[in-house]
Protein backbone atom coordinates (compact mmCIF):
# COMPACT_ATOMS: atom_id res chain seq x y z
CA UNK A 1 0.00 0.00 0.00
CA UNK A 2 1.08 3.17 -1.13
CA UNK A 3 -0.54 6.19 1.04
CA UNK A 4 -1.09 9.20 -0.78
CA UNK A 5 -0.60 12.22 2.07
CA UNK A 6 -0.67 16.09 2.07
CA UNK A 7 2.61 17.08 1.51
CA UNK A 8 3.32 15.27 -1.82
CA UNK A 9 2.20 17.12 -4.82
CA UNK A 10 1.09 13.64 -5.86
CA UNK A 11 -1.93 13.99 -3.97
CA UNK A 12 -3.51 17.55 -4.18
CA UNK A 13 -3.36 19.36 -7.15
CA UNK A 14 -1.90 22.97 -5.49
CA UNK A 15 0.79 24.66 -7.29
CA UNK A 16 3.96 23.72 -5.78
CA UNK A 17 6.56 26.04 -7.31
CA UNK A 18 10.38 25.23 -7.03
CA UNK A 19 12.78 27.77 -6.87
CA UNK A 20 15.21 27.50 -9.53
CA UNK A 21 18.89 26.72 -8.40
CA UNK A 22 22.18 27.29 -10.79
CA UNK A 23 22.97 24.75 -12.71
CA UNK A 24 25.94 22.17 -12.34
CA UNK A 25 28.04 22.58 -15.23
CA UNK A 26 29.02 18.81 -15.96
CA UNK A 27 27.86 15.16 -14.54
CA UNK A 28 29.74 13.57 -12.37
CA UNK A 29 29.67 9.80 -11.38
CA UNK A 30 32.10 8.66 -9.00
CA UNK A 31 31.97 4.80 -8.74
CA UNK A 32 32.35 2.68 -5.33
CA UNK A 33 33.44 5.74 -4.00
CA UNK A 34 31.91 5.97 -0.24
CA UNK A 35 30.57 9.54 0.61
CA UNK A 36 30.50 9.32 4.26
CA UNK A 37 30.92 5.43 5.42
CA UNK A 38 27.65 4.41 7.66
CA UNK A 39 27.61 5.19 11.34
CA UNK A 40 25.54 4.19 14.13
CA UNK A 41 24.11 7.30 16.10
CA UNK A 42 24.63 8.12 19.68
CA UNK A 43 22.19 7.08 22.43
CA UNK A 44 20.58 4.73 19.68
CA UNK A 45 20.07 0.58 19.47
CA UNK A 46 22.31 -0.83 16.50
CA UNK A 47 22.78 -4.07 14.70
CA UNK A 48 26.50 -5.80 15.37
CA UNK A 49 26.02 -7.79 12.28
CA UNK A 50 24.55 -7.42 8.89
CA UNK A 51 20.24 -8.20 8.64
CA UNK A 52 19.99 -12.04 7.96
CA UNK A 53 19.99 -12.64 3.97
CA UNK A 54 16.33 -13.85 3.05
CA UNK A 55 15.45 -15.99 -0.11
CA UNK A 56 14.80 -12.85 -2.37
CA UNK A 57 16.85 -10.04 0.07
CA UNK A 58 17.37 -6.22 -0.46
CA UNK A 59 20.36 -5.80 -2.53
CA UNK A 60 20.23 -2.32 -3.66
CA UNK A 61 19.24 0.97 -2.13
CA UNK A 62 18.45 4.45 -4.83
CA UNK A 63 17.71 7.54 -3.57
CA UNK A 64 18.31 11.26 -4.51
CA UNK A 65 19.74 13.93 -2.22
CA UNK A 66 20.37 17.53 -3.44
CA UNK A 67 21.68 17.60 -6.95
CA UNK A 68 22.90 13.88 -6.79
CA UNK A 69 21.28 10.16 -7.22
CA UNK A 70 22.94 7.73 -4.98
CA UNK A 71 23.19 3.76 -4.90
CA UNK A 72 23.92 2.32 -1.71
CA UNK A 73 24.22 -1.29 -0.76
CA UNK A 74 20.71 -2.20 1.19
CA UNK A 75 22.68 -4.53 3.54
CA UNK A 76 25.40 -2.35 4.67
CA UNK A 77 24.00 1.24 3.88
CA UNK A 78 27.50 1.38 2.24
CA UNK A 79 27.79 3.95 -1.14
CA UNK A 80 28.33 2.43 -4.27
CA UNK A 81 28.19 5.18 -6.27
CA UNK A 82 26.96 8.78 -6.93
CA UNK A 83 26.18 11.10 -10.06
CA UNK A 84 25.41 14.63 -10.15
CA UNK A 85 22.43 15.56 -12.41
CA UNK A 86 22.43 19.57 -13.04
CA UNK A 87 19.41 20.16 -10.52
CA UNK A 88 17.90 19.75 -7.06
CA UNK A 89 16.70 15.85 -7.13
CA UNK A 90 12.48 16.20 -7.41
CA UNK A 91 10.06 13.45 -6.51
CA UNK A 92 10.88 10.38 -5.58
CA UNK A 93 13.51 7.26 -7.40
CA UNK A 94 12.01 4.64 -9.49
CA UNK A 95 13.99 1.22 -10.66
CA UNK A 96 12.42 -0.24 -14.00
CA UNK A 97 13.93 -2.49 -16.42
CA UNK A 98 17.59 -2.04 -15.28
CA UNK A 99 17.30 1.90 -15.45
CA UNK A 100 16.78 4.50 -12.77
CA UNK A 101 14.44 7.61 -13.38
CA UNK A 102 14.83 10.46 -11.54
CA UNK A 103 13.19 13.71 -11.88
CA UNK A 104 15.46 17.09 -11.41
CA UNK A 105 14.62 20.70 -11.18
CA UNK A 106 17.03 24.10 -12.02
CA UNK A 107 15.23 26.33 -14.21
CA UNK A 108 13.78 23.28 -15.69
CA UNK A 109 11.89 20.18 -14.64
CA UNK A 110 13.77 17.12 -16.45
CA UNK A 111 13.45 13.39 -16.31
CA UNK A 112 16.72 11.49 -16.06
CA UNK A 113 17.15 7.58 -16.80
CA UNK A 114 20.15 6.43 -15.36
CA UNK A 115 21.73 2.84 -15.71
CA UNK A 116 22.80 0.94 -12.67
CA UNK A 117 26.74 2.18 -13.44
CA UNK A 118 25.14 5.60 -12.82
CA UNK A 119 25.67 6.65 -16.34
CA UNK A 120 22.64 8.68 -17.93
CA UNK A 121 21.43 7.14 -20.39
CA UNK A 122 18.63 10.08 -21.96
CA UNK A 123 16.51 12.87 -20.03
CA UNK A 124 13.81 15.12 -21.27
CA UNK A 125 12.50 18.46 -20.41
CA UNK A 126 9.43 18.71 -18.05
CA UNK A 127 8.48 22.25 -18.99
CA UNK A 128 6.95 24.35 -16.91
CA UNK A 129 8.84 24.06 -13.61
CA UNK A 130 6.39 23.15 -11.76
CA UNK A 131 5.26 20.42 -9.39
CA UNK A 132 5.25 16.60 -11.20
CA UNK A 133 3.62 13.52 -9.95
CA UNK A 134 5.86 10.51 -8.89
CA UNK A 135 7.64 8.62 -11.68
CA UNK A 136 5.01 5.36 -12.71
CA UNK A 137 6.09 2.33 -15.05
CA UNK A 138 4.38 -0.35 -16.84
CA UNK A 139 3.89 -1.96 -20.50
CA UNK A 140 8.02 -0.34 -21.25
CA UNK A 141 6.90 3.23 -20.86
CA UNK A 142 7.08 5.74 -17.76
CA UNK A 143 4.60 7.74 -16.82
CA UNK A 144 4.52 11.46 -15.31
CA UNK A 145 2.19 14.20 -15.37
CA UNK A 146 2.75 17.87 -13.63
CA UNK A 147 0.69 20.08 -12.04
CA UNK A 148 0.12 22.27 -15.73
CA UNK A 149 0.60 19.10 -18.26
CA UNK A 150 -1.60 16.23 -17.94
CA UNK A 151 0.30 12.58 -17.77
CA UNK A 152 2.43 11.71 -21.07
CA UNK A 153 4.07 8.45 -21.44
CA UNK A 154 7.90 8.11 -22.62
CA UNK A 155 9.38 5.14 -23.98
CA UNK A 156 11.09 3.50 -20.99
CA UNK A 157 14.38 2.85 -23.40
CA UNK A 158 14.53 5.87 -25.25
CA UNK A 159 12.49 9.14 -23.93
CA UNK A 160 10.59 9.33 -26.72
CA UNK A 161 6.91 10.37 -26.39
CA UNK A 162 4.39 7.80 -26.96
CA UNK A 163 1.77 9.12 -25.89
CA UNK A 164 -0.07 12.20 -24.32
CA UNK A 165 -3.78 11.98 -22.21
CA UNK A 166 -6.09 14.51 -23.68
CA UNK A 167 -9.33 14.83 -21.60
CA UNK A 168 -12.41 15.32 -23.39
CA UNK A 169 -13.23 18.78 -24.51
CA UNK A 170 -16.71 18.90 -21.91
CA UNK A 171 -14.26 19.92 -19.30
CA UNK A 172 -11.71 22.19 -21.13
CA UNK A 173 -10.21 23.49 -18.21
CA UNK A 174 -8.61 20.51 -17.30
CA UNK A 175 -4.79 20.50 -17.81
CA UNK A 176 -2.41 19.16 -14.87
CA UNK A 177 -2.79 17.57 -11.70
CA UNK A 178 -1.83 14.23 -9.91
CA UNK A 179 -1.09 10.69 -11.11
CA UNK A 180 -1.04 7.20 -9.87
CA UNK A 181 -0.80 3.65 -11.45
CA UNK A 182 -2.53 0.86 -9.92
CA UNK A 183 -3.17 -2.17 -10.96
CA UNK A 184 -2.10 -1.63 -14.51
CA UNK A 185 -4.58 1.54 -14.45
CA UNK A 186 -3.47 4.92 -14.72
CA UNK A 187 -5.78 7.47 -12.03
CA UNK A 188 -5.46 11.34 -12.68
CA UNK A 189 -6.87 14.26 -10.56
CA UNK A 190 -7.71 17.68 -11.83
CA UNK A 191 -9.92 20.56 -11.21
CA UNK A 192 -11.48 17.94 -8.84
CA UNK A 193 -12.24 15.44 -11.45
CA UNK A 194 -10.73 11.48 -11.49
CA UNK A 195 -9.75 10.14 -14.45
CA UNK A 196 -8.86 6.36 -15.43
CA UNK A 197 -6.65 6.29 -17.78
CA UNK A 198 -5.41 2.79 -20.36
CA UNK A 199 -1.47 2.63 -19.74
CA UNK A 200 -0.87 1.23 -22.90
CA UNK A 201 -2.83 3.88 -25.09
CA UNK A 202 -3.03 6.85 -22.99
CA UNK A 203 -7.11 6.88 -23.97
CA UNK A 204 -9.52 7.54 -20.80
CA UNK A 205 -11.46 4.07 -19.56
CA UNK A 206 -14.14 7.14 -17.51
CA UNK A 207 -14.31 9.98 -15.77
CA UNK A 208 -16.33 10.87 -12.37
CA UNK A 209 -16.89 14.70 -12.04
CA UNK A 210 -16.70 16.97 -8.86
CA UNK A 211 -15.48 14.52 -6.53
CA UNK A 212 -12.26 14.90 -5.29
CA UNK A 213 -8.97 16.66 -5.08
CA UNK A 214 -7.27 13.82 -3.72
CA UNK A 215 -5.85 10.49 -5.63
CA UNK A 216 -8.35 7.74 -4.61
CA UNK A 217 -8.10 4.25 -2.90
CA UNK A 218 -7.80 1.73 -5.23
CA UNK A 219 -8.74 -2.22 -4.03
CA UNK A 220 -10.72 -5.21 -4.43
CA UNK A 221 -12.69 -4.13 -7.64
CA UNK A 222 -13.09 -0.50 -5.75
CA UNK A 223 -12.20 3.13 -6.23
CA UNK A 224 -12.78 4.96 -3.20
CA UNK A 225 -12.86 8.50 -3.19
CA UNK A 226 -12.89 10.99 -0.78
CA UNK A 227 -13.30 15.06 -0.62
CA UNK A 228 -12.86 17.52 1.09
CA UNK A 229 -16.05 18.48 2.74
CA UNK A 230 -16.08 14.95 4.08
CA UNK A 231 -17.59 12.89 1.57
CA UNK A 232 -16.67 8.80 1.14
CA UNK A 233 -17.93 7.56 -1.69
CA UNK A 234 -17.09 3.80 -3.42
CA UNK A 235 -17.68 2.97 -7.27
CA UNK A 236 -16.96 0.11 -8.95
CA UNK A 237 -13.40 0.37 -10.60
CA UNK A 238 -15.10 -1.09 -14.17
CA UNK A 239 -18.07 0.92 -14.27
CA UNK A 240 -17.81 3.60 -11.63
CA UNK A 241 -21.69 2.36 -10.55
CA UNK A 242 -21.75 3.77 -6.61
CA UNK A 243 -21.62 1.37 -4.11
CA UNK A 244 -21.22 2.94 -1.01
CA UNK A 245 -21.59 6.43 0.21
CA UNK A 246 -21.11 8.37 3.44
CA UNK A 247 -22.67 11.97 3.70
CA UNK A 248 -21.08 13.82 6.87
CA UNK A 249 -23.85 14.64 9.55
CA UNK A 250 -22.50 18.23 9.58
CA UNK A 251 -19.19 19.96 8.42
CA UNK A 252 -17.82 23.23 9.23
CA UNK A 253 -14.27 23.97 8.08
CA UNK A 254 -13.05 25.67 11.46
CA UNK A 255 -14.14 22.93 13.38
CA UNK A 256 -14.21 19.45 11.46
CA UNK A 257 -10.86 17.62 9.98
CA UNK A 258 -10.99 16.98 6.22
CA UNK A 259 -9.63 14.09 3.93
CA UNK A 260 -5.95 14.88 3.36
CA UNK A 261 -5.10 11.31 1.92
CA UNK A 262 -6.45 8.00 1.10
CA UNK A 263 -5.39 4.05 0.64
CA UNK A 264 -6.39 0.49 1.10
CA UNK A 265 -5.18 -2.83 2.14
CA UNK A 266 -5.71 -5.59 4.21
CA UNK A 267 -9.89 -5.19 4.07
CA UNK A 268 -8.67 -1.66 5.30
CA UNK A 269 -9.70 1.56 3.69
CA UNK A 270 -7.18 4.38 5.55
CA UNK A 271 -8.21 8.46 5.72
CA UNK A 272 -6.18 10.39 7.16
CA UNK A 273 -7.86 13.20 8.65
CA UNK A 274 -6.68 16.80 9.78
CA UNK A 275 -7.87 19.82 11.05
CA UNK A 276 -6.66 23.35 9.50
CA UNK A 277 -6.32 25.07 13.00
CA UNK A 278 -5.71 22.83 15.96
CA UNK A 279 -3.95 19.69 14.75
CA UNK A 280 -6.50 17.26 15.75
CA UNK A 281 -4.96 15.01 13.14
CA UNK A 282 -5.72 11.03 13.12
CA UNK A 283 -6.51 8.15 10.77
CA UNK A 284 -9.86 6.83 10.46
CA UNK A 285 -10.32 2.94 9.36
CA UNK A 286 -12.90 2.04 7.72
CA UNK A 287 -14.49 -1.51 6.27
CA UNK A 288 -13.96 -1.56 2.25
CA UNK A 289 -17.02 -2.89 1.40
CA UNK A 290 -19.26 -1.13 3.63
CA UNK A 291 -17.72 2.06 4.65
CA UNK A 292 -18.30 1.19 8.46
CA UNK A 293 -15.91 2.70 11.10
CA UNK A 294 -13.70 0.07 12.53
CA UNK A 295 -11.63 2.14 14.20
CA UNK A 296 -9.23 5.68 14.65
CA UNK A 297 -5.53 6.20 15.52
CA UNK A 298 -5.14 9.69 17.20
CA UNK A 299 -2.06 11.49 16.64
CA UNK A 300 -0.02 13.05 19.49
CA UNK A 301 1.42 15.43 17.04
CA UNK A 302 0.86 17.22 13.92
CA UNK A 303 0.44 15.18 10.51
CA UNK A 304 3.45 15.85 8.48
CA UNK A 305 4.33 13.02 5.48
CA UNK A 306 4.17 9.23 5.38
CA UNK A 307 2.09 6.34 5.61
CA UNK A 308 2.83 2.88 4.34
CA UNK A 309 1.48 -0.40 5.43
CA UNK A 310 3.38 -3.68 4.93
CA UNK A 311 3.26 -6.82 6.68
CA UNK A 312 0.18 -5.84 8.29
CA UNK A 313 2.04 -2.98 10.01
CA UNK A 314 1.24 0.85 9.60
CA UNK A 315 4.15 3.48 9.44
CA UNK A 316 3.27 7.30 10.07
CA UNK A 317 5.63 10.55 10.43
CA UNK A 318 4.69 13.20 12.79
CA UNK A 319 7.09 16.28 13.05
CA UNK A 320 9.36 14.62 15.58
CA UNK A 321 9.02 11.04 15.26
CA UNK A 322 8.05 7.73 12.93
CA UNK A 323 5.33 5.90 14.79
CA UNK A 324 4.22 2.47 14.13
CA UNK A 325 0.81 0.88 14.58
CA UNK A 326 -0.91 -2.82 13.99
CA UNK A 327 -2.52 -2.05 10.57
CA UNK A 328 -5.49 -4.56 11.92
CA UNK A 329 -6.51 -2.98 15.31
CA UNK A 330 -4.71 0.38 15.49
CA UNK A 331 -2.42 -0.89 18.85
CA UNK A 332 0.90 1.02 19.38
CA UNK A 333 4.15 -0.63 18.08
CA UNK A 334 6.63 1.44 18.65
CA UNK A 335 7.66 4.85 17.85
CA UNK A 336 11.36 6.46 16.76
CA UNK A 337 13.00 9.59 16.19
CA UNK A 338 13.17 11.69 13.28
CA UNK A 339 16.79 12.74 13.47
CA UNK A 340 17.99 16.06 13.14
CA UNK A 341 16.80 18.67 11.30
CA UNK A 342 19.03 21.40 10.24
CA UNK A 343 17.86 25.12 11.95
CA UNK A 344 16.73 26.57 8.91
CA UNK A 345 14.50 23.81 7.53
CA UNK A 346 12.11 21.14 8.61
CA UNK A 347 12.33 18.06 6.24
CA UNK A 348 9.33 16.03 5.50
CA UNK A 349 9.71 11.97 5.60
CA UNK A 350 8.15 11.55 2.49
CA UNK A 351 8.05 7.76 2.67
CA UNK A 352 8.52 4.63 4.07
CA UNK A 353 10.00 1.68 1.62
CA UNK A 354 9.72 -1.42 3.30
CA UNK A 355 11.03 -4.96 2.22
CA UNK A 356 11.46 -8.44 3.66
CA UNK A 357 10.62 -6.62 7.23
CA UNK A 358 13.20 -3.39 6.92
CA UNK A 359 12.16 -0.41 6.33
CA UNK A 360 14.33 1.93 4.42
CA UNK A 361 13.86 5.98 4.78
CA UNK A 362 15.50 9.27 4.88
CA UNK A 363 15.57 12.20 6.76
CA UNK A 364 18.93 13.78 7.61
CA UNK A 365 20.26 10.59 7.05
CA UNK A 366 18.98 7.40 4.86
CA UNK A 367 18.04 4.52 7.47
CA UNK A 368 17.32 1.16 7.50
CA UNK A 369 15.34 -0.29 10.41
CA UNK A 370 13.63 -3.52 11.32
CA UNK A 371 9.85 -3.02 10.72
CA UNK A 372 8.79 -4.68 14.11
CA UNK A 373 11.24 -3.38 16.76
CA UNK A 374 12.65 -0.27 15.07
CA UNK A 375 16.16 -1.57 15.75
CA UNK A 376 18.42 0.35 13.94
CA UNK A 377 20.55 -1.96 11.58
CA UNK A 378 22.01 0.87 9.85
CA UNK A 379 22.50 4.83 8.60
CA UNK A 380 24.32 6.82 5.97
CA UNK A 381 25.18 10.40 5.67
CA UNK A 382 25.00 11.65 2.44
CA UNK A 383 26.45 14.69 1.95
CA UNK A 384 25.95 17.59 4.75
CA UNK A 385 23.40 17.95 6.70
CA UNK A 386 21.69 21.08 5.29
CA UNK A 387 17.88 20.33 5.66
CA UNK A 388 17.13 20.13 2.36
CA UNK A 389 14.85 16.48 2.13
CA UNK A 390 15.88 13.84 0.48
CA UNK A 391 13.70 11.93 -2.16
CA UNK A 392 12.14 8.67 -0.86
CA UNK A 393 14.67 5.39 -1.66
CA UNK A 394 13.66 2.85 -4.20
CA UNK A 395 14.66 -0.98 -3.07
CA UNK A 396 15.62 -3.32 -5.47
CA UNK A 397 16.28 -7.18 -4.71
CA UNK A 398 18.51 -9.92 -5.74
CA UNK A 399 15.53 -11.03 -8.08
CA UNK A 400 15.43 -7.46 -9.85
CA UNK A 401 12.06 -6.93 -8.07
CA UNK A 402 11.42 -3.33 -7.02
CA UNK A 403 9.93 -1.35 -4.06
CA UNK A 404 9.16 1.81 -3.32
CA UNK A 405 7.01 3.11 -0.41
CA UNK A 406 4.99 0.50 1.43
CA UNK A 407 4.68 -2.48 -1.21
CA UNK A 408 6.08 -3.34 -4.02
CA UNK A 409 4.89 -1.16 -7.08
Amino acid sequence: MRLKHLFSLRKIPVLFWIIGFAAVACQKTDSLQPVTPPVNPPHDTASNGQPAPVADSAMTLYVGRNYSLYALNAQTGVVKWHTMLGGMVFRSVLYYQGLIYIATSDSNLILHAVDTNGREQWSVNLNPNIGASDIYAANGLIYMATQLSPPVAYDAKTGAVRWTFHPDSSNVATHGGTLYLSRNVLYFVSNNTLFSIDPGTGGMIWRIDYRTIILPAITDGKVIVYDYNGYEEAFDRQTTALLWKLVPAFYDYYTSTASISVDAALGNVYAFESNCYDKNDLVEVRDTATGAMKLTIGMDEGYTGTINCQDSLLYISGHLYLYCYNAVNGAFVWQAGLGVAAPYAWPVLDGVTGVGGTIFYSYDYVYARDGRTSRLIWKTLLEYPDGWCYSVPCVVTKSGKAFRYGNNF
